[in-house]
């Protein structure tokens, strides 16, 4: 069972998962992708965050060096993908092997399935009967990373599309209708 957001960027996609999981009691696996920001708000990178740091009140925003897969060097967005091969690799491996009661998979279909080590364990997931939500990195969004960063995950892309197709709905500006389905999935309904 998958249910995936796909939409523009900073439309709140993760923030409204993150609402919904924590009016669960839910024990959550995976990872989510945190957007880190200077003072004034500019984007100057983002690291991966297990699924349970993202549930904590308290949840840290502190810059992490390991955790770090893009990150602003020079005014450039420089990738570290040995993030992806270590922190990645594990969370992906902790929700397999472990009894989760849903594995957030927040954000996947960009830089990450370069990455051999994190694309095995992810298409094990993907061909799971676990209970999986999160968001895929939409076409447009995909587009502008690859044109900026060099990724060529074409086929790896249409694999995942393959496993998940059906169960991603394309979000616009209208999240009180995902919000309602987000819902509905996390409590069984569909």
């Amino acid at each position: 069972m998958k249910f995936f957001l796909e939409g523009p960027k900073l439309i709140g996609k993760s923030t409204l998962i993150r609402e919904q999981l924590l009016m669960t009691d839910y024990r959550v696996g995976g990872f989510y992708v945190q957007r880190l920001l200077s003072e004034n708000d500019q984007v100057m990178g983002f690291q991966l965050r297990s699924a349970e740091s993202l549930l904590l009140k308290t949840s840290s925003y502190e810059w992490t060096e390991e955790a770090c897969f893009l990150r602003r060097v020079n005014g450039q967005m420089v990738p570290d993908l040995k993030v992806f091969e270590n922190v990645g690799r594990h969370l992906l491996e902790q929700a397999v092997n472990q009894s989760f009661d849903v594995i957030l998979l927040d954000e996947i279909g960009g830089l990450e399935l370069q990455v051999p080590d994190f694309y095995r364990p992810l298409l094990q997931l993907l061909n799971s009967s676990q209970k999986i939500i999160g968001v895929y990195k939409s076409f447009e969004n995909y587009q502008q990373l690859a044109r900026r960063q060099r990724v060529k995950v074409t086929a790896q892309r249409r694999e995942i599309e393959r496993l998940i197709h059906g169960s991603c709905l394309t979000v616009d500006d209208h999240l009180d209708r995902t919000t309602a389905k987000v819902s509905d999935y996390l409590n069984g309904s569909i």
